[in-house]
């Protein structure tokens, strides 16, 4: 029991702050003792411990998640990892219809290629997680303990009536990576593919300090007078439908460049965009792809002062 509690507080902690911990911690009404050098060191075996659990050093000394190769999860303090022989794998596999061409009329071939396991070609014509880790000196791969357990009361069933788990990434769960024609966009551009818009949004960059540039989004949707105010005054002066990119601060001419970059509309890709998202999602079945004339092109104003 006190394991437990000692491992529940160090999940809540992060682990260097716990040796920085005061042993009491004054408050208003009440004083509370923190953790003694013996708990201190209970607390970080029980964190040592569970971190390496969850990780895979392979024969170049590179650190790896464990990650199921069923169905995707990775491993944390209610799901447990183990390790499966590839050959068993395969077998269960082919016993519970994993294969690519169980799905194929049903996902596009682009994305259910995404979903194999690299460098282990015996199982390459399976549905599975493409992040799972392979011991090459035992020939096993990866498991949670859940999908594990699966396989094993399916084995007692008849093999007509035989599934995978019901998370397994095979049962509704390929999401895929976005196409570099989307990842490439930057924040403006995305916000023009947007089907959901709020009244007013803007990118606010600051420079000058450090060398650097400091950066946010924001959505104002929630005072709506300032807003109704704010937007009517930007109207008034010729400013309706345009998008601005304020610079505050002095930027030197690599941060100029650097926010241009971040915040300029390059039509061509946010079209080309446009119409892949029509093909591939159905949110935008409906919606018309507009023209490249008609995309709003940010205004950038400088500001020295």
């Amino acid at each position: 029991m006190i394991r437990r509690t000692l491992r529940r507080q160090a999940n809540c902690h992060d682990f260097f702050c716990i040796t920085q911990w005061s042993k009491k911690i004054q408050t208003a009404n009440m004083t509370v003792r923190g953790p003694n050098a013996k708990e201190q060191m209970a607390m970080i075996a029980s964190f040592t411990e569970e971190l390496e659990q969850s990780i895979f050093v392979d024969a170049e000394g590179v650190s790896h998640p464990l990650i199921c190769c069923v169905c995707d999860t990775i491993a944390h303090v209610d799901i447990t990892m183990e390790w499966i022989d590839v050959s068993i794998l395969q077998k269960h596999c082919m016993e519970t219809k994993m294969t690519q061409s169980t799905i194929k009329d049903v996902y596009p071939a682009a994305l259910i290629s995404q979903y194999t396991v690299p460098h282990v070609p015996s199982l390459e014509t399976f549905v599975l997680s493409p992040k799972s880790v392979y011991n090459a000196s035992t020939n096993c791969i990866a498991i949670c303990a859940p999908c594990a357990s699966h396989f094993k009361g399916q084995s007692a069933l008849r093999t007509n009536r035989r599934v995978p788990p019901n998370h397994a990434i095979i049962s509704g769960y390929l999401i895929g990576d976005a196409p570099s024609l989307l990842m490439e966009l930057n924040e403006v551009e995305v916000a023009l593919l947007s089907t959901v818009r709020t009244h007013c949004q803007s990118w606010i960059y600051f420079a000058g300090c450090h060398q650097h540039i400091q950066g946010w989004h924001t959505f104002y949707e929630s005072d709506t007078a300032t807003n109704v105010a704010t937007i009517a005054n930007l109207a008034d002066a010729g400013l309706k439908g345009q998008l601005l990119v304020v610079l505050c601060g002095p930027f030197t001419k690599t941060q100029v460049a650097l926010t241009r970059a971040q915040t300029l509309v390059n039509a061509s890709k946010v079209i080309a965009a446009f119409e892949w998202l029509k093909i591939n999602n159905y949110h935008y079945h409906e919606i018309d792809i507009p023209r490249a004339e008609d995309l709003p092109i940010p205004q950038i104003i400088e500001d020295d002062m």
